[in-house]
């Protein structure tokens, strides 16, 4: 018999297999391996089962005929030893002895040994009898040794796996007016479990934690999709329902029958401090009101992703008003199902009770306790991936959301109320160029927004003199009486950000006349977008037309980035 050994080149080499033989008389050694000579057989010797342990450690052995009853130290005591070592145990041993000591070749099987044969067996039935129980002993060895390398090949892949999916969970996660910690302990080297956060415009962040059916392998193959998916579709569409529609239609090319994903997907808009969230089958996140002093599931919205078609999901959009220090624990199913000793599961119940016991320190030891607690529940014992996030939302400094009705008499005090909280903040120049703006913007959101009277009708209203009487028949007349204009703002060091907002049908403000055109230049209307943008560093409308945000930064770095920007347009 030959055996192939994989070099490091690569290319399978050509092997003798080697064979320890052991008996404290040279006769019966020799005996051994004439019956064996002719099959390819590279032999060794020990007379004592000390000897034996030295050649093991010695040579790369692939089976042991063993003698039973040795001086120094016998059969029994040596075959303990291979079995109690790890690396020595997988060695094929035949043990052999004389039929009177049948009960000695009884207990040697039981103690582990592959095979036996007796010494006063003739030769002629020997002849046959060894070399095919030698053979069969060596094809197992042989085939144990190809499982090994390859589970430990596995072992070392799943390992790599591993770190790759740790490096694309988000850890050190830096967002704005949320304070985020995060964990993940996979039940196997991988695991089907996913999160992330994904910055987009107007200050947003999006969040997404989820869960693929099953753990392993596939379970990680998929969750390591999600994430380049989950970034694409909520920075296009920045809805977390459309978002999961997307997804749902991505996995069901994906995932095979049987197969799931729950999700939950959140945007939170630090200015107005909206949670808006949408819940495919996912466990319900825990949201904590400190003013109330309560927490409260927030329930799922739709059933998971990858098995229906999307108009069957279900899927519903939730929108939460949340103040500063609520917080938000978001977990996966290897959370709530975790089981005691007694199998008991923890529950959404078990968990909330759980939640309001670190509700009182920060989030870094509100996580580690949590994970202490799930592992003193379970006794370290857990049966899935385990994945939570903990959140706690933070008020951007001197933020505010105001609604007006749609008179025009209330806008300049709302502008100096906002120019009041800059004072500190900017220079006087840059103030100005913030309240031309608001000015303008706010008008806009009242007059074309609310009131719905558009650039047409305001010029031929202002050539005939009759604006001012067609403003005041707006004001009290419904759809447009009962509409009001919210302005949110948010000031930090850096920047401040105005979000003006009409509840009209909105317009598309690329299809205003530029007042700059000969045609248009000697009109007393339709410059409010423009000194806008002129006066601002940012100016975007939403898709709708009836919310414009507009940024002025204080650094002096930025101001000049932008000048350099518009500079560079115009050239």
């Amino acid at each position: 018999m030959v055996r192939h050994r994989r070099s490091k080149g690569g290319y399978m080499a050509r092997v003798e297999p080697t064979i320890l033989v052991v008996d404290d008389a040279r006769v019966n050694r020799t005996l051994v391996k004439k019956l064996l000579q002719g099959y390819g057989y590279r032999f060794v010797e020990a007379e004592n089962g000390v000897q034996a342990l030295e050649q093991v450690r010695e040579h790369r052995i692939d089976l042991i005929i063993l003698d039973l009853m040795m001086p120094v130290m016998d059969g029994f005591e040596v075959l303990a030893r291979l079995k109690a070592d790890p690396f020595l145990s997988p060695i094929p041993v035949i043990v052999y002895s004389s039929l009177e000591n049948i009960e000695s070749i009884q207990q040697a099987l039981v103690m582990g040994s592959y095979d036996y044969f007796i010494k006063s067996l003739p030769e002629r039935e020997a002849k046959i009898l060894l070399p095919l129980k030698v053979k069969n002993a060596i094809q197992a060895k042989l085939l144990l040794d190809e499982v090994s390398e390859k589970k430990a090949l596995l072992e070392r892949e799943l390992e790599a796996a591993s770190k790759y999916q740790r490096f694309l969970l988000p850890k050190d996660v830096q967002t704005v007016g949320m304070l985020v910690e995060t964990f993940f302990h996979p039940y196997s080297k991988v695991g089907g479990d996913f999160f992330d956060f994904i910055p987009l415009t107007g200050e947003k962040t999006a969040c997404i934690i989820a869960d693929v059916s099953g753990h392993g392998v596939l379970s990680a193959m998929v969750a390591t999709i999600l994430k380049p998916l989950f970034s694409q579709y909520i920075r296009e569409t920045e809805s977390p329902r459309s978002t999961l529609e997307r997804l749902n239609e991505a996995f069901l090319q994906l995932t095979t029958e049987g197969d799931y994903i729950t999700a939950f997907v959140a945007v939170y808009d630090p200015i107005r401090q909206l949670l808006c969230y949408a819940n495919a089958g996912h466990p319900p996140p825990l949201y904590f009101c400190r003013q109330e002093q309560t927490i409260t599931p927030l329930s799922a919205t739709g059933t998971f992703l990858g098995i229906f078609d999307t108009p069957e999901l279900g899927l519903e959009e939730e929108v939460i008003q949340v103040a500063s220090a609520d917080r938000l624990l978001l977990v996966t199913d290897g959370v709530i199902e975790a089981t005691s000793t007694t199998g008991i599961p923890l529950g959404v119940e078990g968990l909330q009770e759980l939640f309001a016991g670190v509700i009182g320190v920060d989030l870094g030891q509100a996580r580690d306790r949590l994970w202490q607690h799930l592992q003193r529940f379970t006794r370290h014992r857990f049966s899935d991936d385990v994945s939570f996030i903990t959140i706690e939302f933070q008020a951007m400094n001197r933020s505010r959301v105001v609604q007006i009705a749609n008179d025009p008499a209330l806008v300049l005090p709302l502008v100096d109320e906002i120019l009041s909280a800059l004072e500190d903040r900017c220079q006087a120049e840059a103030r100005e160029a913030i309240r031309i703006s608001l000015v303008e913007m706010i008008m806009n959101a009242i007059e074309h927004g609310n009131l719905d009277i558009g650039y047409a009708r305001k010029s031929l209203a202002m050539e005939a003199g009759t604006f001012d009487d067609l403003l005041a028949e707006r004001r009290q007349r419904e759809p447009y009486a009962s509409r009001k204009v919210t302005v949110t703002y948010s000031i930090d060091t850096e920047k401040a950000v105005f979000i003006i907002r009409d509840e009209g049908k909105g317009f598309d403000w690329q299809d205003i006349p530029d007042p700059r055109d000969a045609d248009h230049r000697l009109m007393a209307h339709g410059r409010g977008i423009l000194i806008a943008r002129s006066c601002m560093d940012e100016c975007t409308y939403n898709s709708q037309g009836n919310e414009v945000r507009i940024v002025k930064y204080f650094s002096q770095k930025r101001q000049a980035k932008r000048e350099g920007e518009s500079n560079a347009s115009h050239q």
